[in-house]
């Protein structure tokens, strides 16, 4: 059974304004409000700006409940499976190439070597 802890993540940012990712770092969701600019005639509906924190590894258990419930898992199997993930990013980043989360965004290394994160336009 393939675990999709990425989108895993996606969904529980429809719902919570932050997800931890253990031992990786957070997601956090700020709100926007809708604006309207008379001048051009737009309106932007609300959303959220979506940032990335590295300092917020602690495990809230968030994330590896989640993944327990969708893939009706034992909590040891799903803190497992997202150890594996957090692992494979973290040695894709060493590799300079961007880890991907879909409907989220992407995450990369700067010429620092600080993740940095670049918000999916999907809101």
């Amino acid at each position: 059974m393939q675990i999709d802890v990425g989108t895993s993540i996606s969904r529980l940012l429809y719902e919570h304004d932050r997800v931890i990712i253990p031992n990786f770092g957070g997601l956090v969701a700020t709100y926007r409000h809708a604006m309207v600019d008379q001048v051009q005639g737009v309106f932007s509906p609300p959303a959220k700006d979506l940032s990335f924190n590295a300092n917020l590894v602690t495990n809230d258990g968030l994330l590896i409940n989640y993944v327990k419930s969708k893939y009706n898992l034992s909590f040891a199997v799903a803190e497992k499976a997202v150890a594996n993930f957090v692992q494979q990013a973290k040695a894709t980043l060493d590799r300079r190439e961007s880890v991907v989360l879909p409907e989220v965004g992407k995450l990369y290394r700067d010429y620092a070597n600080s993740v940095q994160f670049i918000s999916d336009t999907n809101n």
